[in-house]
Order: structure tokens, then sequence, then C-alpha cells
């Protein structure tokens, strides 16, 4: 069975025609002209400006109160590529295509006041402890074509429902308050270009971003009422608005050459005029193939160096992609798992990220001690899953079949998906009393 998915940088393949979780640098491509610069525009802007909400107490007028007041934490980063051609009295900047990407991460906290006015029980007017280790997280990554003026684009983080850890309540009072996520909690950043230029060597590149989302909590306390047994007082929905206003964020990085314009990617050839609107990130130029050069990315030992993003084969990781490195599968979708489920299991299989290609290696290989937890953790995100077998496939219609036809083959491969490893390396190998029974049927019932 083929790979379906030919992606680039360090072949990570994760065998029987698994969409590979290639590592590719964020924005490489191959279009750019042999030792010509790469400039890396990041920056980050904050996520929730002036959020401020408080319920009050809820319903009026009831024996059981509660309010409650949201507070969150979270950024906006965003990361964008482009060749500088032409000179310093002339420049020019051509965008890296598809080498930008914007990443939200974040989470929201509670803080909680509870009156109860029972007959039978204590009488309560406090805080509610506990609540503050509640959290609520989201992360997504979207990528897009840098420098386009006229077309925005979206990063969204879905929130889904869940039932949230119950608290039990205080003051003696027999009872738990229950928390749930809402259905249609959400947060979205749109990103519109709003200026590019180069001037004195050093290119701008502004985007005006612009909040959107709704986070609904929906809370209820039940207790336990001498006489009447366990009674449920609902809370209404708390339902936290969003939209946060527009604000623009400038990044810059220095030009230390000039050279051929690419063939691909939108070019732009205006000069600046004033100082930069908004916040900002430094920029890096990265080197051609010869290394890089005075403006090139920061050099590192450890995070710390570089401001808590990861240090990745000794260069700070100018962020986004999977798990903040900068590295990319080049499916955003595929990144966005990966970075929710599989940090710790890439951490070990890199080396704490200084050695990419070991890991690749190991995979490419079918599994070692190296990588077989990545392995088992990233064969999910990477396309459509055989059944409960742990395995994966890049090609939906595929996919389909194998779950249709071939689910007792691949389960017994995988041991019900306790050893994948054993299986992936198993087909890697052409053949073993392990995959045998699964290659056929793959063959006889979906042709692969």
């Amino acid at each position: 069975m083929t790979n379906p998915t030919t992606l680039r940088f360090h072949p990570l393949a994760l065998g029987l025609g698994l969409a590979a979780a290639v590592f590719v640098a964020c924005g490489s491509d191959e279009t750019t002209p042999s030792g010509t610069e790469t400039l890396t525009f990041a920056g980050s802007d904050p996520l929730f400006p002036g959020l401020h909400y408080e319920t009050g107490l809820l319903p009026p007028g009831s024996p059981v109160q509660a309010s409650f007041a949201v507070s969150a934490d979270g950024a906006t980063e965003v990361v964008a590529e482009a060749i500088a051609s032409g000179s310093s009295s002339a420049p020019s900047l051509t965008s890296v295509p598809a080498s930008g990407a914007i990443t939200l991460s974040g989470g929201f906290a509670l803080e909680g006041r509870l009156v109860v006015d029972i007959s039978g029980l204590p009488s309560y007017d406090g805080p509610i402890p506990g609540i503050e280790n509640t959290t609520i997280d989201f992360s997504a990554t979207t990528a897009f074509d840098p420098f386009a003026r006229d077309t925005p684009v979206s990063a969204r983080a879905d929130i889904p429902p869940a039932d949230l850890p119950g608290i039990p309540l205080p003051g003696g009072i027999p009872g738990s308050l229950l928390l749930a996520v809402g259905e249609g909690s959400y947060v979205e950043i749109a990103l519109l270009g709003s200026e590019v230029c180069a001037s004195d060597d050093v290119g701008r590149y502004g985007v005006e971003l612009t909040r959107a989302g709704l986070l609904v909590v929906s809370p209820r306390i039940e207790i336990e009422v001498p006489v009447l047994g366990t009674q449920t007082f609902d809370i209404p929905s708390v339902e936290v608005p969003l939209s946060l206003g527009a604000t623009t964020l400038t990044m810059t990085a220095e030009i230390e050459t000039y050279g051929s314009a690419p063939a691909k990617g939108e070019t732009v050839s205006e000069r600046c005029s004033g100082p930069p609107v908004g916040s900002g990130g430094a920029g890096q130029g990265g080197g051609g193939e010869g290394g890089a050069g005075g403006g090139g990315p920061k050099t590192c030992t450890t995070a710390a160096d570089c401001g808590g993003l990861p240090c990745v084969e000794g260069t700070c990781s100018p962020g986004g992609g999977i798990c903040d490195t900068g590295l990319s599968t080049g499916d955003a979708d595929v990144d966005s798992c990966l970075s929710t489920s599989c940090c710790q299991e890439l951490d070990i299989c890199t080396d704490g990220y200084q050695s990419i290609q070991a890991c690749n290696d190991c995979i490419a290989d079918g599994g070692g001690p190296l990588c077989d937890a990545y392995l088992a953790c990233a064969t999910p995100c990477s396309g459509t899953p055989v059944c409960n077998s742990g395995v994966a496939v890049g090609d939906p219609d595929i996919g389909a079949c194998l779950s249709d036809f071939c689910c007792q083959e691949f389960n017994d491969c995988t041991q019900n998906g306790t050893d994948v490893a054993a299986c992936q390396a198993c087909f890697a190998a052409g053949s073993g009393p392990l995959c045998d029974a699964a290659l056929d049927c793959s063959l006889m019932a979906c042709g692969v």
C-alpha cells in the first residue's frame, strides 16, 4: 500500500499508506530560489484585551443563588515568510505561498460566590473554593498565504460541549456545583493584511486581527435537602461575548541580502512611510544554503533562551505549527491534533526537539524504542481510522473500505490497538505472520 500523501522535509512515514506526519519547516517551499534569504515575520497579540465579565447573583429571589466572574488568558500568534529581492534602494517582498500560520491558544478561568438559605441547612454567603481549579482550554492553527489584503482568513477554535468536574459545596452544605460548557462556544480571529512594505533594509508586515466568539457555561447546584432529598437548583447560563474588537499587529524583519524574486507568491514593492501601527514582533532573517546570516534566527540551548518557545535543533522556534515548534505536517488539522495530544511523545522522539532526523528515521523503519509512543499517539491524527485498531489511512474511501471488510484482520494485527507499532513494522517489511491477513484482506477487498 502506498502513501497517499506527498509531503516535504523529513519523511515521517506512519506506514500502511498513512498520511505521513512529515515535519516541514513552516513556510518552506521548493520554489524559493537557491541561496535566497527567507525573512520570517512573527508576532503575538493578546487574544482577550479588556475582557471583564461578571454575572451578579442569579437567579433573583431563589434560596440558592450563585454569581460567576470569568477571566481569560490567551494569545494570537502570527508567522509568515517572504523573500526580499531588488535592492536596498528599490526593495521588493514576495510572500512564500502557504507559509502563513495563525495560532490561537488560551483558556478561561472562573471565580464564584454562593448564597444558600434553606431551612434545615447551614446558611452560607461566600466564595466557592475549588472553582478556581476549573479551566477551559482551547487551541487552533490555520495556514494562509501571506500578503493578501483583500481576502480575510479566520482561525477558529470550537470549544466542544463537556461536563466539567463537580465542585463540593462549602460551609458544610451537602451537595455539588455542576458546570458544563454549553453548545456554541468558540473563539475566532479573522486576519486581514493591512500593510506590506520595505525600507532601510527592514521589511514590515501589518495585519488587522478582529475578534469574535462566545463562551457558554451552564451551572446547576444539587443539594441534599432534609426530608426532600436531592434538589436541583438551575442557575441561568453564563454567556460571555468575545467580540472584543480589532487591533493591528505589525511585524518587522531585517533584510540582510537581496536575492532573486521567486516564481510564486505575491510581490509587493511599496516603501514604508511613517512608523508602524499597532503592536509587533521583531522578525528574523534566515540564511540560504550557506547558513544563517547576521540577521538569522536566534540560536539557543534551551527553551529559556527563546522566551518559552521550543529550542529546535539549536534555533529558537518562531512559534506555531506542531506544539509551537514551527514545524508542520503541511496539514493544519493534523498539526492541531498532534499539538493537542502528542507534544510529550514528540519531545521524547526528537530528544527535546534536538534530533528531528533521528525521530523520522525511527518511524521510517516502522518503529522502535525512540518513536513507538509517538507513533501510537500520532496515528489517529493522520487519517481515517480503521475500526478501533489504532491504524489510520490517508484516503477516506480506503479507510471506509477497510473498516467495512477488514476490521478483524486489522484489530488482530494491532492486538486491538495495544501494539500499533509492531503491526506497522510488519507492514513496513511487506509481510509477516502479524500482518499477512490484513494485507491479504486489503488487497482482496479494497484493491490496495
